[in-house]
């Protein structure tokens, strides 16, 4: 199976190999029409019960190793291909194809399972690049520029926010990257989700809720606030807006379906567990109301803004949307 964070090829099976081994040509391709295997790319295969069991990330990874295997030197991995092999997360779900930094095109090319992106051999310098697990691809400030100036000002904080977090970059090294691209559409956009950047962010749901709220002219909430309880517990408030007295709190659905994430709790007993810590927060001195949202929400700006609006915390401005 393919590792978080690492890129495993060995279950992978290649058409051309069927020959070697002593099978048709098409054995592979009529064992995928039975179902026994799944088509990965075109003339490689994955066992059906292996893919089955892999998350989306994972799925992703093992199209980029099918479809990297043939290409030619040279090619880099970039883009979203590069955002898995560094585990950075993605905005709503991995795209069907894989990316590439192509230094021979001077314009991009896209085909179904490949985009190619133009890359002057002259722009690429040591610290663009770097190797995950024997596949050439940008490194994690390159990375994280790359998505924010092709996919904008939500991504950008999201991206910059996880690798801050997780100490792949610091706010320096992405300013110096950006500051190379002075043509690149989206700069502006990048450079305005570096200021609000931070690595108290502490997953991607929260970085995007306060990428919207900046978008729709919310005033800016301090992060990851402690709240000490009078039984000896404390809680951490994802959003904090003393002013009005709100607490925010995003709500992903690994904190209840993720198994690894309940420490042996039901999704029962942790829903009772989230009353019980509401209550608490309710019990703080200047706490008003807790309000909680999830990913979709938080991926709908209407949603979002009605959501913060019923709350009590106020649009100090019209956003900058």
């Amino acid at each position: 199976m393919l590792d978080r964070g690492r890129m495993q090829t060995s279950t992978l099976l290649y058409a051309a190999d069927s020959t070697r081994l002593g099978l048709r040509s098409d054995a592979l391709a009529r064992a995928a029409h039975r179902g026994d295997l799944h088509r990965v790319a075109r003339g490689v295969y994955l066992a059906a019960e292996e893919w089955a069991e892999l998350d989306p990330i994972d799925r992703y990874r093992a199209r980029i190793a099918a479809v990297s295997t043939p290409l030619r030197e040279g090619l880099v991995l970039s883009h979203d291909s590069a955002a898995a092999l560094w585990d950075f997360p993605v905005l709503d779900e991995w795209p069907p194809q894989v990316h590439l930094l192509d230094p021979a095109r001077s314009t991009g090319k896209r085909s179904r399972l490949v985009v190619r992106h133009p890359a002057a051999a002259a722009l690429l310098s040591p610290d663009d690049l770097t190797s995950i697990d024997g596949l050439v691809c940008t490194s994690a400030p390159r990375t994280a520029v790359d998505i924010a100036l092709s996919q904008g000002f939500v991504a950008a904080t999201m991206m910059f926010d996880d690798g801050l977090r997780r100490g792949l970059f610091t706010l320096d090294e992405i300013d110096r990257f950006l500051s190379r691209r002075p043509r690149a559409r989206r700069r502006r956009d990048a450079f305005a989700a570096l200021r609000i950047a931070s690595a108290l962010s502490a997953t991607a749901g929260e970085s995007i809720s306060k990428a919207e709220m900046h978008l729709l002219g919310f005033p800016r909430a301090v992060l990851q606030k402690r709240f000490d309880h009078r039984d000896g517990t404390c809680s951490y408030a994802d959003f904090w807006w003393e002013k009005w007295g709100l607490v925010g709190e995003f709500d992903g659905a690994w904190k209840y379906l993720d198994a690894s994430r309940r420490s042996g709790r039901s999704v029962e007993q942790c829903m009772l567990d989230e009353k019980a810590r509401d209550e608490r927060l309710s019990e703080q001195p200047g706490v008003r109301r807790v309000v909680h949202w999830n990913y979709a929400t938080a991926r709908n700006p209407f949603a979002l803004a009605e959501r913060l609006l019923a709350a009590g915390l106020p649009r100090l401005g019209p956003g900058v949307r």
